[in-house]
């Protein structure tokens, strides 16, 4: 009796790691990791498809989109980042996993990791100079039915246009 409650136990516990594994394939596609290379004076265009949402996140969140994106620039740069949309809400941050992650507002100087040390092969090395991490989180508005909605992240240094990433999210 004790044998068959063990092979069902491993059976059941089989039956639950493959539907865990299963289900995880519907929520591939809710979120980006992208990294752009933004050059002094460029526009950098920036695409989302909706169509590739995981079948969990169309039912729960059909309107909102994270992206998690790396800004390569050529120099060093202290920049400013804003968001301008029509058909959409761009909410902009930048975090760590150590607490909560503010929004960027529009007079806020960009954090870079130039002095951040990563472990590879179990040794300490300086990352990659002049990548801004932007956290995006997109919201498009209910009432615009269009097939596609575009905004721009604009970035600036003391005041002048440093470049604009384009952002085009296709909706299904």
């Amino acid at each position: 009796m004790n044998y068959f409650k063990k092979v069902f136990l491993f059976i059941l516990g089989v039956v639950f790691i493959l539907s865990l594994a299963y289900s995880n394939s519907f929520n591939r596609g809710d979120y980006n990791t992208k990294r752009l290379v933004l050059k002094k004076g460029s526009t950098v265009n920036y695409l989302i498809d909706l169509r590739k949402e995981g079948f969990i996140k169309r039912i729960l969140q059909p309107q909102t989109y994270s992206s998690y994106l790396r800004v390569n620039l050529e120099e060093a740069a202290q920049l400013q980042c804003k968001a301008e949309t029509k058909d959409m809400q761009i909410y902009l941050s930048q975090g760590s996993k150590k607490g909560l992650w503010p929004e960027l507002k529009e007079n806020m100087i960009l954090k870079s990791n130039n002095n951040r040390l990563i472990k590879t092969q179990n040794v300490m090395v300086r990352a990659e100079k002049n990548i801004i991490p932007i956290n995006v989180e997109i919201k498009l508005n209910d009432d615009v039915k269009a097939d596609s909605c575009e905004g721009n992240l604009v970035f600036t240094e003391k005041g002048k246009l440093y470049g604009i990433i384009k952002i085009t999210v296709l909706r299904s």
